[in-house]
């Protein structure tokens, strides 16, 4: 495939297994090097219209995440819920990129951190709200949450959204309905749950029979990390404009509901989305 990336280590011609753009005649069409599969499919698809709902509008919702963090981080910078959020947003990115690059697995996988990182905030928020006139339980959760970025941070004592249910943050239909997407998100951790495809390789005069690096479209498996992707992206934009709605008034925040409105307003019944219904009633 020509590609202005060609003279790179994207199209690295030594070892097959590195180049993104890779891509042999004799292959079928759908098997490949990351870029390649997402030039070759994801852009003619688009095209057709036929992922907008999978690919595109989810797009928009790490542009409207970043519009709404923006004025979030300027109005309550030391919140912490805040402060995690801004590395889920990226985190978000990541797992959007993976799932048009082909490795639908790890970009549920990332998911599933992205939720538990989104508790941790939303935990740390709920308990500094008992010490406002605490100065020593305000300085201890800081040093817990300082040790919760460092990795050290465990809080065995309780499962995370049962403490945030007790801050009164989230209804009894919440808390069920987080259990079942966490114990879905699980399933890509502690399972392989996805098919490997394999292709033979020549190196030399070696041949390589099974080379799991290269990817495969799948719309199947990306219709499934659309659906993780937009139930969790949308619990999190509610809890944050829920969290805080004077959000809603600001300059970035007033975009990024204005862009939820022409992004996701048709397509609302298709989605069938609570959160997503509950947001457009904020736009």
């Amino acid at each position: 495939m020509d590609t202005d990336l060609k003279d790179t280590c994207a199209c690295c011609e030594i070892i097959d297994c590195i180049n993104l753009f890779d891509h042999k005649n004799e292959d079928p069409i759908f098997l490949g090097g990351e870029l390649y599969l997402f030039k070759r499919f994801h852009h003619e698809k688009i095209m057709e219209e036929k992922l907008d709902n999978m690919v595109c509008s989810n797009g928009d919702l790490i542009q409207i995440a970043c519009y709404l963090i923006t004025d979030l981080n300027k109005r309550w910078p030391d919140e912490y819920v805040i402060l995690t959020t801004n590395e889920v947003v990226r985190d978000m990115k990541a797992s959007f990129f993976l799932a048009i690059s082909g490795h639908y697995r790890q970009s549920i996988q990332i998911l599933r951190c992205i939720f538990e990182n989104f508790l941790y905030g939303m935990y740390f928020s709920t308990e500094s709200k008992k010490f406002v006139h605490d100065d020593d339980g305000r300085k201890r959760l800081e040093n817990n949450f300082r040790t919760w970025i460092e990795g050290d941070f465990q809080k065995n004592d309780c499962y995370l959204r049962d403490i945030i249910k007790k801050g009164g943050y989230i209804t009894d239909w919440e808390y069920s309905n987080w259990g079942k997407l966490y114990a879905e998100l699980c399933k890509y951790i502690h399972t392989i749950k996805q098919t490997l495809t394999g292709r033979k390789i020549l190196h030399g005069d070696i041949e390589i029979t099974d080379c799991y690096s290269v990817v495969e479209y799948n719309e199947e498996r990306l219709l499934e990390w659309s659906k993780y992707y937009q139930q969790l992206f949308f619990l999190i934009l509610y809890q944050l404009i829920n969290m805080f709605p004077d959000v809603k008034k600001g300059k970035m925040g007033k975009e990024a509901l204005k862009i939820i409105k022409q992004s996701f307003q048709e397509k609302k019944e298709k989605l069938d989305n609570m959160y997503l219904d509950k947001i457009l009633d904020y736009c």
